[in-house]
Order: C-alpha cells, then sequence, then structure tokens
C-alpha cells in the first residue's frame, strides 16, 4: 500500500519531533512540578544547568547528593543533566529513585518514559506513561507519547485509542485535531481496522477539505 508523500511527513514529524506537543493546547512538555524546596548548592547545579555547562553541574550535583542522597531537587536536576550529555542510564537511574521516593510524581514518571524509549526499553516506558497518565490525565503530551509508544511496541489498536482520546481534549486547534486523526487512521490501518480507519480519514477532511491528500489517502482505502 503505498502511503502519500504528505502522509509520511506528518508521521515523521510527529513521531520523531513531537510537533503534536507543541500543537496541544497546554502540553506541558518537561514542565517543573516538583515542588522541593532546593538547597543553595543545589540550586548552584541547577544554573549550571541552566547555562549548559553540564558537566559542571554533574559534578556539583554529585556533590550535593553525596552529602545529601535525600535532595530529590539536586537528583532531578543531575538526572536532566545526564540526559543532555546523552548518558540515559545515568538519567534513569536518577529518576528511578525520584519515583521511589515520589510515587506520585506524574513529571518524573514521563520524563523516565521518554529516556527509557530512547534507550530501546518501551515496554517500560509505555508502562511508566501509562502510571503518569493514571496520576494527571489532563495532560495531551501524555497521551500523544503513549501512543506513539504503543506503536513502537506493535500495539497500534492501542495506539488509536490513545489517539481517540486525545481527539476529546479541550482547546486543540484543527491543524492538531487532523493531525491526530490521520496518526489514528495509520494505526488502525496497521492493526488491520479498515472500518475505524476510513472514519478517521473521513473525519480529518470535515476539519480540512482542502487538503487533497487526506481524500488520495481515503480513496486508496475504499479501493481496498
Amino acid at each position: 500500500m503505498r502511503i502519500a508523500p504528505y502522509l509520511l511527513r506528518v508521521v515523521a514529524v510527529a513521531v520523531v519531533g513531537g510537533l503534536l506537543a507543541l500543537t496541544l493546547a497546554g502540553c506541558g512538555l518537561f514542565s517543573d512540578e516538583d515542588g522541593d524546596d532546593a538547597s543553595e548548592e543545589a540550586s548552584s547545579g541547577q544554573v549550571l544547568y541552566d547555562e549548559g555547562d553540564f558537566d559542571a553541574a554533574i559534578e556539583e550535583l554529585l556533590a550535593v547528593l553525596e552529602d545529601d542522597p535525600e535532595d530529590m531537587a539536586a537528583r532531578r536536576t543531575l538526572g536532566l543533566a545526564y540526559a543532555a550529555t546523552g548518558d540515559l542510564d545515568g538519567a534513569i537511574e536518577q529518576y528511578m529513585i525520584v519515583i521511589e521516593t515520589s510515587p506520585d510524581d506524574h513529571v518524573a514518571h514521563y520524563r523516565l518514559a521518554l529516556w527509557e524509549r530512547q534507550a530501546g526499553d518501551s515496554e517500560s516506558a509505555a508502562t511508566h506513561l501509562e502510571v503518569a497518565i493514571a496520576i494527571e490525565d489532563s495532560d495531551p503530551s501524555y497521551l500523544d507519547e503513549l501512543a506513539r509508544t504503543y506503536m513502537q511496541l506493535g500495539r497500534e489498536q492501542q495506539a488509536a485509542e490513545a489517539w481517540g482520546t486525545l481527539l476529546e481534549t479541550e482547546g486543540l486547534d484543527d491543524e492538531g485535531r487532523k493531525l491526530i486523526l490521520v496518526l489514528r487512521g495509520e494505526a488502525y490501518i496497521a492493526a488491520g481496522m479498515h472500518e475505524e480507519a476510513r472514519a478517521s480519514y473521513e473525519a480529518a477532511i470535515e476539519v480540512d477539505p482542502s487538503d487533497g491528500s487526506l481524500a488520495e489517502r481515503l480513496e486508496e482505502l475504499e479501493s481496498e
């Protein structure tokens, strides 16, 4: 089955670049809701991190944690600094400790999931995203990331259902709605659910009747 170049671009951007997270209202990507009182030393490490001096931030924050292993503000920033240097194992290790201490920290589960998926552990990523959503179900980016993770795991029907839930998000603009409908349609196709895929593309055409690529894709589906 041929996929129109437009659709390839949409799926590639949405999956690799996280375009949906930018078009969805109030997604709070990597928002900080940690709520910890940072020590002066941890704050210094945060400043170094904010300035982009990640190696120095890591050195500073490791020293803080050596004196006070319970300083979760320092540990969170250390995880981010490790991730910024490409040390995903180090970032994951720090955030595993964070969620052991604060199991209801949905932001920590979310960050951890993204690093796990990048490290190739999509199963664990899906689990942590599911936990994040169970704690805080009002952030659209969590559902978007979960849908993409399901696609990587070959759980296409679950991905389609997650994107379908996103369609109920308040404040979703037409471009975001169209992208989600397209992604849901492609997920349904991958799951062998062509009737549902057609319905999703028909809804996308209603959102943007001028997009000829959508009509072309629907015609392909009708011919099968």
